[in-house]
């Protein structure tokens, strides 16, 4: 199935971690879409020679060399972008890093603070100042890259999965902060994709490829083009009524992502789709089930304080009981 088509002609896009991998087919995506596009990475030669490629084809591009992690440089890449093309419309803040696996007793400041500065402080610096921009403007869309380690935990990754979680936070809160001014903001959350930065975790940590397709059920990686279509829709028109949503684009965990759900059926043209009634369905019945995996082990909890009330058994203490009675007397009197 061809993915979606979108006119993005006279929009800016910018793009961090362009020199390869997601953040560089996403680029080019936005570019084959009409959008004129700003590529930022830290690796010179890279981002020059993606640039390049576009210009050679006839869409317009800016390389900028970036690196993220110092908010001067943030701010001035959004500057020149502006500078170029006088507005700003879309933004994917891709740019990040992996650092080794380690015991969390044994983790080092210093690949804390490396994956920290790069994958959290460098997605606040390059959002607080394209907001700055979109606030001005009045509009905008921004698509923040965290990870399916921002929404689970793993042995042996606290400082990445960290880091993830944290842009989720940010995500988050900025989107509730901005929908009223016009710009929407969102996550990405990919699984494993196969990615330069990938292999090269996989050609040091050779055991890690067995862990990671045991957990694919699809018996694959994901691809950099099926992250770019994921943040050209929340870019885009039909993804207008979707906010501060962590959006999952992983094969390799099954579980329902509620809060993205309840989005999803929320929206105005989804409202007599058979598919998105389906979806109302599995979601409910999701959230039943927790509910009712909440109260059993509220029931089974040892050593649970007698004057609790069970909702389904009534007070266990019986001086509840007959207070419960009395009170129901008396308002039943006032009445």
């Amino acid at each position: 199935m061809n993915n979606p088509t979108y006119d993005f002609k006279d929009q800016v896009a910018l793009v961090t971690g362009a020199g390869s991998g997601m953040g560089l087919v996403t680029a080019q995506a936005f570019a084959e879409a009409g959008a004129a596009v700003v590529l930022a990475d830290i690796n010179e030669g890279a981002v020059g020679t993606a640039t390049d490629e576009l210009t050679a084809t006839g869409h317009q591009a800016l390389g900028v060399t970036c690196d993220v992690a110092d908010e001067a440089q943030a701010a001035a890449m959004v500057q020149r972008a502006v500078a170029a093309f006088g507005r700003l419309d879309m933004a994917f803040n891709k740019a990040g890093v992996q650092v080794p696996p380690s015991d969390a007793a044994d983790e080092t400041a210093g690949n804390f603070d490396r994956v920290n500065a790069i994958n959290l402080r460098g997605v606040w610096a390059s959002m607080k100042h394209e907001l700055r921009q979109m606030r001005e403007q009045g509009s905008g869309a921004i698509v923040n890259c965290s990870s399916l380690g921002g929404l689970v935990g793993l042995p042996g990754r606290a400082s990445y999965h960290a880091s993830k979680h944290g842009v989720i936070g940010l995500t988050k809160s900025a989107a509730l902060e901005y929908a009223p001014r016009g710009v929407r903001i969102n996550a990405v959350c990919p699984g494993t994709i196969d990615t330069p930065m990938v292999a090269d975790m996989l050609d040091t940590q050779p055991d890690a490829t067995k862990e990671i397709m045991r957990d694919q059920p699809i018996g694959r990686l994901g691809r950099s083009h099926e992250i770019a279509a994921a943040v050209l829709w929340l870019c885009s028109p039909g993804a207008s009524f979707v906010i501060g949503v962590p959006s999952r684009s992983t094969a390799a965990s099954p579980l329902i992502d509620l809060s993205r759900a309840s989005w999803e059926v929320s929206t105005p043209l989804a409202r007599n789709d058979p598919q998105t009634h389906r979806k109302r369905e599995v979601v409910q019945h999701a959230r039943n089930h927790h509910a009712r995996r909440r109260r059993r082990s509220y029931r089974d909890r040892p050593g649970r304080p007698p004057d609790r009330v069970d909702r389904r058994r009534g007070p266990s203490d019986p001086r509840l009981r007959l207070r419960q009675r009395s009170v129901a007397v008396r308002v039943d009197g006032a009445q």
